[in-house]
Protein backbone atom coordinates (compact mmCIF):
# COMPACT_ATOMS: atom_id res chain seq x y z
CA UNK A 1 0.00 0.00 0.00
CA UNK A 2 2.88 2.12 0.53
CA UNK A 3 4.42 1.67 -2.54
CA UNK A 4 0.82 2.37 -4.50
CA UNK A 5 0.57 5.37 -2.30
CA UNK A 6 3.69 7.05 -4.10
CA UNK A 7 2.73 5.97 -8.08
CA UNK A 8 2.25 9.33 -9.96
CA UNK A 9 -1.43 10.16 -10.71
CA UNK A 10 -1.69 9.67 -14.68
CA UNK A 11 1.20 6.79 -14.64
CA UNK A 12 -1.44 4.13 -14.71
CA UNK A 13 -4.88 4.46 -15.75
CA UNK A 14 -7.33 5.78 -12.45
CA UNK A 15 -9.40 2.33 -13.14
CA UNK A 16 -6.45 -0.09 -11.99
CA UNK A 17 -6.51 -1.79 -9.01
CA UNK A 18 -3.20 -2.89 -7.66
CA UNK A 19 -2.83 -5.42 -4.75
CA UNK A 20 -1.68 -8.67 -4.26
CA UNK A 21 -1.92 -11.69 -5.91
CA UNK A 22 -1.62 -14.32 -3.62
CA UNK A 23 -1.24 -17.47 -6.06
CA UNK A 24 2.15 -15.54 -7.09
CA UNK A 25 2.77 -14.57 -3.80
CA UNK A 26 2.54 -17.90 -2.69
CA UNK A 27 4.50 -19.11 -5.27
CA UNK A 28 7.72 -16.73 -4.83
CA UNK A 29 7.52 -17.73 -1.73
CA UNK A 30 7.92 -21.25 -2.19
CA UNK A 31 10.55 -20.80 -4.57
CA UNK A 32 12.45 -18.74 -2.32
CA UNK A 33 12.50 -21.80 -0.16
CA UNK A 34 13.53 -23.90 -2.60
CA UNK A 35 16.56 -22.11 -3.50
CA UNK A 36 17.08 -20.88 -0.04
CA UNK A 37 17.51 -24.75 0.37
CA UNK A 38 19.08 -25.94 -3.19
CA UNK A 39 21.92 -23.58 -2.55
CA UNK A 40 22.21 -24.71 1.56
CA UNK A 41 22.18 -27.22 1.67
CA UNK A 42 24.14 -28.44 -1.90
CA UNK A 43 27.28 -27.00 -0.28
CA UNK A 44 26.73 -28.76 3.14
CA UNK A 45 25.78 -32.60 1.80
CA UNK A 46 29.01 -31.69 -0.76
CA UNK A 47 31.22 -30.83 2.01
CA UNK A 48 30.23 -33.77 4.63
CA UNK A 49 31.05 -36.25 2.35
CA UNK A 50 34.32 -34.89 0.96
CA UNK A 51 37.65 -36.50 2.05
CA UNK A 52 39.60 -34.59 4.02
CA UNK A 53 43.01 -36.32 2.58
CA UNK A 54 42.48 -34.69 -0.40
CA UNK A 55 42.43 -30.98 0.63
CA UNK A 56 45.98 -32.00 1.92
CA UNK A 57 47.34 -33.05 -1.09
CA UNK A 58 46.08 -29.98 -2.81
CA UNK A 59 48.14 -28.14 -0.26
CA UNK A 60 51.18 -30.04 -0.66
CA UNK A 61 51.01 -30.06 -4.49
CA UNK A 62 50.31 -26.17 -4.49
CA UNK A 63 47.17 -24.37 -5.37
CA UNK A 64 45.81 -25.93 -8.77
CA UNK A 65 44.07 -28.15 -7.73
CA UNK A 66 42.01 -26.04 -5.40
CA UNK A 67 41.74 -22.89 -7.45
CA UNK A 68 40.28 -24.75 -10.51
CA UNK A 69 37.24 -25.92 -8.06
CA UNK A 70 36.97 -22.54 -7.18
CA UNK A 71 36.77 -21.09 -10.57
CA UNK A 72 32.76 -20.96 -11.23
CA UNK A 73 32.55 -19.76 -7.55
CA UNK A 74 34.73 -17.02 -8.45
CA UNK A 75 32.96 -16.50 -12.02
CA UNK A 76 29.90 -16.66 -9.67
CA UNK A 77 31.52 -13.67 -7.70
CA UNK A 78 32.50 -11.70 -10.89
CA UNK A 79 28.60 -11.90 -12.11
CA UNK A 80 27.44 -10.72 -8.48
CA UNK A 81 29.40 -7.78 -8.61
CA UNK A 82 28.84 -6.71 -12.43
CA UNK A 83 25.28 -6.98 -11.89
CA UNK A 84 25.39 -5.05 -8.82
CA UNK A 85 27.07 -2.28 -10.60
CA UNK A 86 24.75 -2.28 -13.20
CA UNK A 87 21.76 -0.96 -10.38
CA UNK A 88 24.31 1.40 -8.69
CA UNK A 89 24.65 2.95 -12.20
CA UNK A 90 21.27 2.66 -13.02
CA UNK A 91 20.87 4.38 -9.67
CA UNK A 92 23.36 6.95 -9.95
CA UNK A 93 22.13 8.18 -13.64
CA UNK A 94 18.73 8.56 -12.28
CA UNK A 95 19.67 10.42 -8.96
CA UNK A 96 21.45 12.31 -11.81
CA UNK A 97 18.55 13.35 -14.17
CA UNK A 98 16.52 13.78 -11.33
CA UNK A 99 18.89 16.31 -9.77
CA UNK A 100 19.21 17.76 -13.17
CA UNK A 101 15.43 18.40 -13.90
CA UNK A 102 15.12 20.17 -10.37
CA UNK A 103 17.84 22.70 -11.44
CA UNK A 104 16.88 22.75 -14.75
CA UNK A 105 16.59 26.53 -15.80
CA UNK A 106 12.75 26.74 -16.67
CA UNK A 107 12.94 30.29 -18.26
CA UNK A 108 10.56 31.74 -15.78
CA UNK A 109 10.11 31.52 -12.01
CA UNK A 110 7.02 29.05 -10.49
CA UNK A 111 7.83 30.29 -6.49
CA UNK A 112 4.74 32.08 -5.50
CA UNK A 113 2.46 31.77 -8.38
CA UNK A 114 -1.74 30.71 -7.68
CA UNK A 115 -3.13 28.70 -10.83
CA UNK A 116 -6.92 28.74 -11.41
CA UNK A 117 -8.15 27.67 -14.68
CA UNK A 118 -12.21 29.69 -15.09
CA UNK A 119 -14.67 27.36 -16.89
CA UNK A 120 -17.23 30.46 -17.73
CA UNK A 121 -20.98 29.10 -17.34
CA UNK A 122 -22.64 28.17 -20.38
CA UNK A 123 -23.73 30.30 -23.47
CA UNK A 124 -21.66 33.83 -21.44
CA UNK A 125 -18.19 34.90 -22.06
CA UNK A 126 -17.88 33.65 -25.51
CA UNK A 127 -16.66 36.58 -27.65
CA UNK A 128 -13.62 38.32 -27.04
CA UNK A 129 -15.34 41.38 -26.21
CA UNK A 130 -16.71 39.72 -23.21
CA UNK A 131 -14.08 38.56 -22.17
CA UNK A 132 -12.42 41.98 -22.03
CA UNK A 133 -15.07 42.81 -19.92
CA UNK A 134 -14.71 40.05 -17.51
CA UNK A 135 -10.99 40.25 -17.13
CA UNK A 136 -10.72 44.35 -17.52
CA UNK A 137 -12.83 44.06 -14.12
CA UNK A 138 -11.26 41.22 -12.61
CA UNK A 139 -7.46 41.87 -12.95
CA UNK A 140 -7.42 45.25 -11.52
CA UNK A 141 -9.17 44.15 -8.17
CA UNK A 142 -6.54 41.09 -8.10
CA UNK A 143 -3.51 43.23 -8.19
CA UNK A 144 -5.11 45.27 -5.87
CA UNK A 145 -5.47 42.77 -3.00
CA UNK A 146 -2.68 42.79 0.07
CA UNK A 147 0.22 40.28 -1.39
CA UNK A 148 -0.22 40.17 -4.57
CA UNK A 149 2.68 41.28 -7.06
CA UNK A 150 1.00 40.64 -10.17
CA UNK A 151 -1.62 39.26 -11.76
CA UNK A 152 -2.52 37.80 -15.52
CA UNK A 153 -5.04 36.38 -17.77
CA UNK A 154 -3.97 33.18 -19.56
CA UNK A 155 -4.85 30.33 -22.22
CA UNK A 156 -1.85 28.33 -21.05
CA UNK A 157 0.34 27.03 -18.57
CA UNK A 158 3.68 27.06 -18.37
CA UNK A 159 6.01 24.95 -19.12
CA UNK A 160 2.70 23.04 -20.52
CA UNK A 161 2.32 24.22 -23.95
CA UNK A 162 0.23 26.43 -25.63
CA UNK A 163 -2.21 26.42 -28.62
CA UNK A 164 -0.67 24.87 -31.72
CA UNK A 165 -0.73 26.54 -35.13
CA UNK A 166 0.82 26.98 -38.86
CA UNK A 167 2.45 30.33 -39.32
CA UNK A 168 3.76 32.08 -42.04
CA UNK A 169 6.17 35.33 -41.87
CA UNK A 170 5.16 38.20 -44.42
CA UNK A 171 8.40 38.45 -46.71
CA UNK A 172 9.53 35.06 -46.24
CA UNK A 173 8.75 31.91 -48.59
CA UNK A 174 8.76 28.58 -47.37
CA UNK A 175 8.74 24.49 -48.81
CA UNK A 176 8.07 23.46 -45.15
CA UNK A 177 5.52 23.41 -42.59
CA UNK A 178 6.03 26.03 -40.19
CA UNK A 179 4.34 25.56 -36.46
CA UNK A 180 4.65 27.10 -33.17
CA UNK A 181 1.98 27.63 -30.04
CA UNK A 182 0.92 31.13 -28.67
CA UNK A 183 -0.58 32.59 -25.60
CA UNK A 184 -3.78 34.68 -25.38
CA UNK A 185 -1.92 37.06 -22.65
CA UNK A 186 -2.36 39.86 -20.57
CA UNK A 187 -0.06 42.91 -20.79
CA UNK A 188 1.19 41.79 -17.17
CA UNK A 189 1.79 37.84 -17.96
CA UNK A 190 5.61 38.14 -18.33
CA UNK A 191 5.66 40.33 -15.08
CA UNK A 192 3.63 37.18 -13.57
CA UNK A 193 5.50 34.43 -14.11
CA UNK A 194 8.90 36.26 -14.02
CA UNK A 195 9.78 36.43 -17.28
CA UNK A 196 11.63 39.12 -18.89
CA UNK A 197 11.86 41.20 -22.74
CA UNK A 198 15.19 41.44 -24.18
CA UNK A 199 14.58 43.25 -27.46
CA UNK A 200 11.51 45.36 -27.96
CA UNK A 201 8.63 45.69 -25.42
CA UNK A 202 5.79 43.82 -24.38
CA UNK A 203 2.08 45.25 -24.86
CA UNK A 204 0.13 47.90 -23.18
CA UNK A 205 -2.76 47.78 -21.46
CA UNK A 206 -4.29 49.95 -23.92
CA UNK A 207 -3.51 47.91 -26.67
CA UNK A 208 -5.11 44.47 -25.20
CA UNK A 209 -8.09 46.77 -24.54
CA UNK A 210 -8.28 47.84 -28.35
CA UNK A 211 -7.25 43.78 -29.45
CA UNK A 212 -4.60 45.47 -31.15
CA UNK A 213 -2.77 42.75 -33.54
CA UNK A 214 0.75 42.63 -31.97
CA UNK A 215 2.89 39.92 -30.67
CA UNK A 216 5.74 38.65 -28.49
CA UNK A 217 8.13 36.08 -29.92
CA UNK A 218 10.15 34.16 -27.86
CA UNK A 219 14.16 33.47 -28.86
CA UNK A 220 13.97 30.52 -30.69
CA UNK A 221 11.14 31.54 -32.85
CA UNK A 222 13.59 34.67 -33.63
CA UNK A 223 16.83 32.36 -34.02
CA UNK A 224 14.85 29.71 -36.52
CA UNK A 225 12.99 31.84 -38.81
CA UNK A 226 14.37 35.18 -38.65
CA UNK A 227 18.73 34.55 -38.53
CA UNK A 228 20.24 37.29 -38.09
CA UNK A 229 17.35 39.54 -39.45
CA UNK A 230 15.65 42.13 -37.53
CA UNK A 231 12.10 40.85 -36.17
CA UNK A 232 10.61 44.37 -34.85
CA UNK A 233 8.15 45.45 -36.89
CA UNK A 234 7.69 42.32 -39.13
CA UNK A 235 4.66 40.81 -39.69
CA UNK A 236 3.80 37.38 -38.60
CA UNK A 237 0.36 35.58 -39.16
CA UNK A 238 -1.06 32.94 -37.07
CA UNK A 239 -3.26 30.70 -39.19
CA UNK A 240 -5.40 29.00 -36.96
CA UNK A 241 -7.16 31.66 -34.07
CA UNK A 242 -9.64 28.63 -33.10
CA UNK A 243 -12.64 31.00 -35.15
CA UNK A 244 -13.73 27.80 -36.87
CA UNK A 245 -14.77 26.14 -32.99
CA UNK A 246 -11.76 26.29 -30.89
CA UNK A 247 -12.03 24.77 -27.36
CA UNK A 248 -13.82 26.84 -25.08
CA UNK A 249 -16.57 27.97 -27.63
CA UNK A 250 -17.39 31.28 -29.19
CA UNK A 251 -17.05 30.38 -32.79
CA UNK A 252 -20.61 31.32 -33.48
CA UNK A 253 -21.27 34.37 -31.83
CA UNK A 254 -17.16 35.61 -32.32
CA UNK A 255 -16.11 37.81 -35.64
CA UNK A 256 -12.76 36.71 -34.98
CA UNK A 257 -11.12 35.53 -38.25
CA UNK A 258 -9.84 32.50 -39.04
CA UNK A 259 -6.35 33.60 -39.38
CA UNK A 260 -4.33 37.06 -38.96
CA UNK A 261 -1.15 38.54 -38.84
CA UNK A 262 0.28 40.14 -36.01
CA UNK A 263 2.97 42.52 -35.99
CA UNK A 264 6.01 41.81 -33.32
CA UNK A 265 6.98 44.55 -30.66
CA UNK A 266 9.15 42.64 -28.87
CA UNK A 267 11.22 39.87 -28.18
CA UNK A 268 11.10 37.47 -24.99
CA UNK A 269 13.63 35.22 -23.28
CA UNK A 270 12.79 31.81 -23.75
CA UNK A 271 10.60 29.65 -21.24
CA UNK A 272 9.86 25.89 -21.11
CA UNK A 273 6.40 25.38 -23.15
CA UNK A 274 7.23 21.56 -24.36
CA UNK A 275 7.85 20.33 -20.84
CA UNK A 276 11.22 20.66 -18.67
CA UNK A 277 12.90 17.77 -20.33
CA UNK A 278 13.00 19.10 -23.97
CA UNK A 279 13.83 22.49 -25.31
CA UNK A 280 11.69 25.04 -26.03
CA UNK A 281 9.83 25.89 -29.17
CA UNK A 282 8.82 28.79 -31.38
CA UNK A 283 6.11 30.85 -28.89
CA UNK A 284 4.07 33.90 -29.51
CA UNK A 285 2.05 35.89 -26.54
CA UNK A 286 -0.72 37.90 -28.53
CA UNK A 287 -3.02 39.66 -26.80
CA UNK A 288 -6.30 37.89 -25.52
CA UNK A 289 -8.67 40.23 -27.00
CA UNK A 290 -7.95 38.87 -30.18
CA UNK A 291 -10.45 36.16 -30.42
CA UNK A 292 -13.27 34.99 -28.15
CA UNK A 293 -12.24 30.93 -28.46
CA UNK A 294 -10.74 28.66 -25.95
CA UNK A 295 -10.86 28.45 -22.03
CA UNK A 296 -8.96 30.62 -19.60
CA UNK A 297 -7.53 31.16 -16.59
CA UNK A 298 -5.55 33.66 -14.56
CA UNK A 299 -1.74 33.29 -13.06
CA UNK A 300 -1.22 35.15 -10.00
CA UNK A 301 2.20 36.08 -8.41
CA UNK A 302 2.00 36.69 -4.72
CA UNK A 303 4.68 37.53 -2.14
CA UNK A 304 4.13 34.48 0.00
CA UNK A 305 2.22 31.11 0.14
CA UNK A 306 -0.25 31.52 -3.11
CA UNK A 307 -2.65 29.21 -1.36
CA UNK A 308 -3.17 31.40 1.12
CA UNK A 309 -5.19 33.95 -0.90
CA UNK A 310 -7.25 31.46 -2.57
CA UNK A 311 -10.38 32.81 -0.64
CA UNK A 312 -9.55 36.47 -1.53
CA UNK A 313 -8.88 35.14 -5.01
CA UNK A 314 -12.48 33.66 -4.93
CA UNK A 315 -14.19 36.68 -3.08
CA UNK A 316 -12.90 39.02 -5.49
CA UNK A 317 -14.32 36.44 -9.30
CA UNK A 318 -17.39 36.39 -7.47
CA UNK A 319 -17.60 40.28 -6.68
CA UNK A 320 -17.22 40.45 -10.73
CA UNK A 321 -19.19 37.27 -11.52
CA UNK A 322 -21.02 34.95 -8.67
CA UNK A 323 -21.55 32.66 -11.76
CA UNK A 324 -17.80 31.80 -12.50
CA UNK A 325 -15.89 29.22 -10.72
CA UNK A 326 -12.70 28.13 -9.78
CA UNK A 327 -10.79 25.21 -11.11
CA UNK A 328 -7.51 23.09 -10.91
CA UNK A 329 -6.37 25.35 -8.78
CA UNK A 330 -3.05 25.09 -7.13
CA UNK A 331 0.28 26.54 -6.94
CA UNK A 332 2.59 26.24 -10.19
CA UNK A 333 5.19 24.77 -8.38
CA UNK A 334 2.63 21.90 -6.84
CA UNK A 335 1.91 21.21 -10.81
CA UNK A 336 5.45 20.69 -11.67
CA UNK A 337 5.57 18.94 -8.39
CA UNK A 338 2.34 16.56 -9.45
CA UNK A 339 3.07 16.61 -13.40
CA UNK A 340 6.81 16.90 -14.27
CA UNK A 341 8.76 15.57 -11.39
CA UNK A 342 6.65 13.04 -9.63
CA UNK A 343 7.37 9.99 -12.22
CA UNK A 344 11.31 10.87 -12.06
CA UNK A 345 11.12 10.81 -8.36
CA UNK A 346 8.92 7.37 -8.36
CA UNK A 347 11.42 5.65 -10.78
CA UNK A 348 14.40 6.48 -8.60
CA UNK A 349 12.63 5.32 -5.68
CA UNK A 350 11.71 1.93 -7.07
CA UNK A 351 15.29 2.00 -8.47
CA UNK A 352 16.97 2.66 -5.32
Amino acid sequence: KALVALIPENAIPREAEIGLDWPVLGFSLGLAMCTALLFGLAPAMQTARRDIVEPLKDSGRGISGGFRRGRLRNALVVMELALSLVLLTGAGVMIRTFVKLQTTDLGFNPKNILVARLPFPKDQYRTAVEKQRFFGRLLPRLTALPGVVAATETSGLPPYGGIRTDIDITGKTHLDRWRAMYQLVSESYLRTVGAKVVRGRMFEEGEVVGARKIAVVNQTLVARWFGHEDPMGRQLVIKDLGAGGGAGGGARRDSTPASAAFEIVGVMSDMKNSGIQDPAEPEILVPYTVTGTFERGILVRTASNPVGLLNAVRREIWAVDRNVSMTETRSLEDFLSDFSYAQPRFMLLVLG
